[in-house]
């Protein structure tokens, strides 16, 4: 020991000799050593203690220090030894002795530091197994761990400057690379985390710890935060291939079980604004992509995806090429997202994809095609859930805006002119679904103005561009783009204002202007922008002055069809006139010859549906052209022959005088060529019978052609003109002598026709509209459309009743019904201010546009603010007076648990109320008024007053006797009330304050019946079905009841003695009802017979009013039963029902029931039945009060006449017919059987010899 210390001073005391004396001394060394290194051997204490004292010089780093620490490695084969012995603490002495040096490059020669690298990496350390004299063998390392990993720490913080310690990472990563895979102390796990990201950065170090924690998915775990600030301070320190190795291994190997997501997630949100923006690329396409990429594929709670949503925003944000992918991985995540909740980041997320517009690339780029995908996503969402446009719309606007508008400030800067700036390809390809996120609810005139112009300006700028500049498709299909959403816009707006369409016309014509096709052969922008548009604005043109702005347009198309040879542009053309012509024929009538033109010359077969409509406008240019006219019908195919044979009948009627003999006998040849009896043929005899009205005598030779046509194909046109024919020839020679009779009968005709007229148009007011003109049919057809605000909530926003609804919804138009109603029962100006602001609760806008557009064009404004109360009143009107209240009260309460609303003054009056103002609602609202009338009532200034503004506006009245009193009243209502039959609602035989009338208050729901159908939601259980009649014995066609034993065959009879419905009628029965019984008898019996009839008492159903009912049922029916009496005259009912009959030219066969004291019976319907004669069914013609009226004889006058009136029915086959009826809904019974089936009723035999048999 004392030789070996001597030895280690000799060492330390000359420590840099020369390369000679080195040489020397190490032999001189190696020899001591090599001595001392023989049995006895020292202590590995004092050998290691020895070789310390070399190790904790400051200077080691040289030749001479090394050869001495091998001569004892190597003599003593001290590691070996080490490692064998287990000596730890040793070998740990020995390790913190090698940390004090750090082996810096430029502290040594080269040669030296190859020595000592060569030194410390092959014989300390060794990577190779077979070399035993080292101290890193695994079993050493394992047990020494935490001393291994100091000095791998230690090594990799110096390894960026010491080429040995650099050595001594791979040798550990090579014999151990389970090194770090577990702690002794779980601070260190920390301290790894700290030193791994300290300057300046080992690679080596974070690979190695990185495959450590991709092994032990628990240290990520625990250490989960501290891994995220590696991540950050990597990242922002731009290193990045140690920081995608540290995610590759660490992170993402363990993203679904142990990472925490939301706090990963948080980072990057946080840290990726901070990275440089040269930095910004790489770590996008390095790291960033592989997170979004796993994190877009796999499976994370929902309550995360506002995080996400907000990340993605971040990486468009960093506006590198790469980002807008990782955006999309994220985006994509299916069934992920709240998109209703994010609607307003949408607005962000547009606002970022545009910012994109300013990178500058030669061709599309793959990456920033992910915009694209981007936005369409956006759209797709957006179609989904409406609310997100709202975020949309501005930001879509915007960016359309510039990319359309925004010029190049560099050249407005050096040239100062107004060249628009030409976008990358992959901003034009933005520009489509952009558009498509332009919220159409929001859209309006100055918007379409705009985009319009936009197109005007990119069309002139192509003009005045460099001739040698390649065609850029994709900025083309952008603009064109724009031109379909713009048509869309005009369809959607309906109404353009004046500039619009000044505008829009001059866009029209720049683009008309430029060449239709490049060289190439394929249509260029400015036509395809010309034809998105043409098509679609000329459904929209409806005024005079607007139209006329478009005559350079369509003498531009014109001349491009004609003159150039263009056919396509006879579509466009024809399109534009087809549209116009009817709307504004003056300015169709200046292009008539153009029509004749291109019908003649160029066959346009379209044009000639146009002549007819224009020839009042220009009546000479037709009789002009009236032989070129008839040779086009002879040579003319089906369709376009049909129009020029209208031309030939206005022609004939206006100015018959001009055919002459020669066009006649061509017109009579072309009907000879004829095989068939076509539309053309139809117009032609129709044109030729005016013809022959003047000209009989032209006729004579085509006598039998027309015959022919008569007779063979059942021609009506050919019968007329025959006919015309036949009078004109005739009247030629006898006209004189009938022109004074005929002038006085026509007199009395025009009067009677006058009357009817007057009698029929108040007949079917009811059918009359009462919704405006200007704008009713196009709100229809928006609000008929399915949607969740359609008519049907504006319905229930008004206060309809469903059952009400649930009517209209069968209607063809149902929103119109709906609308009538709600104009019919309220002022005009208060029901369009009520609609209107409906419409916008509900959110229809595109529907109040178009209201307020159509009332401010006649010169109107809607106020903003009205005092009326929005709500449908309730459709029955108590008037009274006040000592009848009691008895009211209790009439109201019965006619609401019927089904009845009813509007009376104690209900709706309140403190401060308008009393008149009130009531003069009431009525309007109403749909009849109930007159509850005592001796007082017509004394009543206020009664008087209700009754005469029901009067004026039309409502229907039913006077109720509240008390007993003289009919009429006298007074100021005596001629009102003496029109109308009064219903007897009081106690004859008393005065019995609990009187109720049941059969009286019946009779007073059948008469309101007529007039609006009940709300079946508030019938209660007392009056449930009380419209469905009760008859005895009046089903005709029942479920039988099978009495077999077999319980499997055994059927139940309805009970339930309902008629049954009759949609289409044969015969109509109409009556009064103070003869009820009796007409339900004559039912009876014709029906038995096998005729469909039609009784009020059965159409008490559904959800429309009576009177619709009866005037189906009029129409429909081929003959109609009076049943006369002295009430029936009297009855308004009555009278319409024969008046509308009478005007249909219904047969009308009157029952005479009772005396009327003269025939006809005096009043409004003496004219009716004058010429009728009636069939007698009085009892004072000889018939017993108790006999059954229809089985005299009278009967069989009227089966006689329901015989030529409804031949088809054969009454010696009774109910054949009753097989394909169905019951009524509302009264179908419960049968405690679900098999029945409905059987015919047996019938007595047949006896074709017993006339008798045959009527029953």
């Amino acid at each position: 020991v004392k030789a070996l210390d001597a030895v280690v001073d000799y060492i330390l005391a000359e420590p840099n000799p020369t390369v000679e004396q080195s040489c020397i001394k190490v032999i001189f060394v190696e020899a001591v050593i090599k001595h001392c290194a023989s049995e006895p051997l020292p202590s590995l204490a004092e050998i290691v203690r020895i070789v310390r004292r070399i190790l904790d010089c400051e200077m080691i780093f040289n030749q001479w220090y090394l050869s001495s620490i091998e001569a004892f490695h190597f003599k003593f084969q001290l590691c070996l030894c080490l490692t064998s012995t287990q000596s730890y603490n040793l070998i740990e002495s020995l390790l913190q002795s090698l940390k004090k040096h750090t082996f810096l490059n430029d502290q040594s020669d080269k040669a030296t530091e190859e020595k000592w690298q060569h030194y410390i990496s092959r014989r300390i350390f060794s990577p190779l197994s077979c070399d035993s004299n080292k101290l890193n063998d695994e079993t050493t390392m394992l047990a020494m761990r935490p001393i291994f990993q100091q000095i791998f720490r230690h090594a990799a913080h110096l390894s960026h400057q010491s080429r040995v310690w650099a050595s001594i990472i791979y040798v550990f990563t090579r014999t151990l690379p389970t090194l770090f895979d577990s702690y002794v102390n779980i601070d260190d796990a920390q301290i790894d985390f700290s030193l791994c990201v300290e300057e300046p950065i080992s690679t080596d170090y974070i690979l190695f710890i990185s495959k450590s924690y991709n092994r032990n998915p628990h240290l990520i775990k625990n250490n989960f935060s501290q891994a995220l600030l590696v991540i950050e301070r990597l990242l922002l320190g731009h290193h990045i291939r140690e920081v995608r190795y540290f995610i590759d291994e660490a992170i993402l190997a363990h993203m679904e079980t142990v990472v925490d997501i939301e706090a990963l997630v948080q980072m990057f949100v946080r840290v990726c604004p901070l990275i440089p923006i040269n930095h910004r690329k790489e770590s996008c396409k390095e790291v960033i992509s592989n997170i979004t990429y796993k994190l877009g594929r796999m499976k994370c709670s929902k309550k995360l995806a506002p995080l996400f949503f907000d990340f993605a925003l971040i990486l468009l944000d960093l506006c590198v090429l790469e980002a807008p992918q990782c955006a999309v991985y994220l985006l994509e995540k299916n069934d992920f997202y709240p998109w209703k909740d994010l609607a307003p980041r949408f607005t962000d997320l547009l606002r970022l994809c545009s910012t994109y517009d300013t990178i500058v690339v030669e061709k599309t780029s793959s990456e920033l095609n992910s915009l694209v995908t981007i936005l369409r996503l956006a759209v797709d969402r957006a179609k989904a859930h409406a609310i997100i446009y709202r975020s949309t719309h501005k930001e879509a606007l915007r960016a359309i805006s510039r990319w359309t508008y925004t010029t190049d400030s560099d050249n407005n800067n050096n040239n100062n002119n107004n060249t628009h700036k030409i976008w990358s390809n992959h901003v034009y390809n933005m520009g489509q679904p952009m558009l498509d996120l332009i919220d159409q609810r929001q859209m309006t005139i100055d918007i379409c103005t705009q985009l319009i112009e936009a197109l005007r300006l990119r069309i002139v700028d192509n003009e005045s561009g460099e001739d040698d500049i390649p065609i850029n498709y994709t900025m083309n299909s952008f603009f064109i783009n724009i031109a379909a959403q713009l048509a869309n816009y005009i369809d959607l707006l309906k109404v353009l204002s004046h500039d619009a369409h000044s505008r829009l016309a001059t866009l029209v014509f720049i683009t008309l202007s430029r060449p239709l096709r490049y060289e190439n052969g394929q249509m260029s922008m400015e036509f395809t922008i010309a034809e998105r548009l043409w098509h679609r604005l000329c459904s929209y043109l409806t005024y005079e002055a607007d139209v006329r702005l478009y005559e350079p347009c369509i003498q531009r198309i014109h001349s491009l069809a004609c003159d150039e040879d263009e056919t396509i542009f006879f579509q466009w053309w024809s399109t534009f006139w087809c549209h116009i012509t009817m709307k504004v024929p003056d300015v169709a009538a200046n292009y008539v010859d153009d029509f004749f033109r291109d019908v003649f010359e160029h066959k346009q077969i379209v044009i000639t549906s146009l002549l007819p409509m224009l020839y009042s406008k220009r009546p000479e240019t037709y009789h002009a052209r009236l032989n070129d006219i008839i040779d086009a019908l002879h040579s003319s195919d089906v369709n376009s022959s049909c129009w020029l044979a209208q031309v030939f009948v206005n022609i004939a009627q206006e100015r018959p005088q001009l055919i002459t003999s020669t066009q006649v006998d061509r017109v009579f040849a072309i009907i000879q060529s004829r095989t068939n009896s076509s539309h053309d043929l139809y117009y032609l005899f129709q044109g030729l019978g005016s013809v022959a009205n003047v000209e009989p005598l032209l006729f004579d030779p085509y006598r039998t052609i027309i015959l022919r046509f008569v007779v063979e194909f059942q021609s009506v046109s050919a019968m007329k003109c025959l006919q015309q024919y036949f009078v004109a020839a005739t009247l030629v020679t006898s006209l004189a002598v009938q022109v004074d009779a005929v002038d006085n009968r026509v007199n009395d005709v025009s009067e009677q026709v006058a009357a009817q007229a007057r009698e029929i148009e108040r007949i079917d007011a009811k059918t009359l509209s009462h919704v405006p003109v200007g704008w009713g049919r196009e709100v229809c057809k928006l609000l008929n459309r399915r949607a969740n605000n359609d008519w049907r909530l504006l319905g229930k926003r008004f206060g309809y009743s469903t059952s009400e609804l649930r009517h209209w919804a069968l209607q063809v138009d149902p929103t119109m019904a709906l609308l009538n109603e709600w104009f019919m029962t309220h002022k005009t100006d208060e029901a369009t201010y009520g609609l209107v602001k409906m419409l916008d609760e509900i959110c229809r806008e595109d529907v109040t546009i178009i209201i307020r557009d159509a009332v401010a064009t006649m010169g109107d404004l809607i106020p903003d603010d009205m005092p009326f109360d929005i709500k449908r009143l309730p459709p029955v009107f108590l008037s009274y007076q006040w000592g009848a209240q009691q008895a009211v009260l209790n009439l109201k309460s019965h006619l609401e648990e019927a089904g009845y609303a009813c509007w009376m003054d104690t209900s709706q009056m309140g403190g401060g109320d308008k009393l008149f103002a009130k009531i003069d609602a009431g009525i309007r609202g109403a749909k009849v008024v109930v007159c509850c009338m005592n001796a007082a009532y017509a004394q009543s200034e206020n009664c008087s007053r209700e009754v005469h503004l029901a009067v004026s506006t039309g409502k229907p009245l039913i006077p109720l006797q509240m008390e007993k009193q003289k009919w009429p009243p006298e007074g100021a209502l005596g001629p009102i009330m003496s029109e109308y039959l009064f219903i007897r609602f009081f106690d004859r035989k008393g005065n019995d304050p609990n009187f109720w009338p049941v059969d009286k208050f019946n009779e007073l729901l059948g008469q309101i019946r007529y007039h609006v159908a009940p709300d079946f939601d508030m019938i209660t259980d007392r009056y449930r079905n009380w419209f469905v009649p009760r008859v005895d014995n009046l089903i005709f066609l029942q479920p039988t009841t099978n009495t077999d034993n077999n319980q499997a065959t055994k059927k139940e009879q309805v009970t339930d003695d309902t008629p049954l419905v009759v949609t289409h009628p044969q015969v109509m029965i109409s009556y009064q009802w103070d003869r009820q019984s009796d007409i339900v008898a004559l039912y009876k019996r014709l029906t038995q017979l096998g005729y469909r009839c039609w009784l009020d008492i059965f159409q008490m159903g559904g959800g429309d009013s009576l009177f619709e009912k009866i005037d189906a049922g009029i129409r429909h029916a081929k003959c109609v039963l009076a049943c006369v009496t002295p009430k029936y005259t009297l009855s308004i009912n009555c009278r319409r029902e024969m008046s509308l009959a009478n005007a249909l030219k219904k047969t009308i066969a009157p029952l005479y029931l009772e005396d009327t004291s003269t025939w006809p019976p005096p009043g409004p319907m003496a004219m009716i039945f004058s010429d009728k004669p009636f069939i007698d069914f009085r009892r004072s013609n000889g018939m017993s009060a108790d006999a059954n009226v229809w089985t005299s004889k009278e009967f069989e006058k009227v089966l006689g006449l329901l015989r030529d009136a409804v031949p088809e029915v054969h009454t010696e086959k009774p109910q054949r017919y009753l097989l394909e009826m169905k019951r009524p809904t509302t009264a179908t019974a419960k049968c405690e059987v679900a098999d029945k089936r409905l059987v015919r009723v047996k019938s007595a035999p047949v006896n074709p010899q017993s006339r008798a048999c045959s009527i029953m």
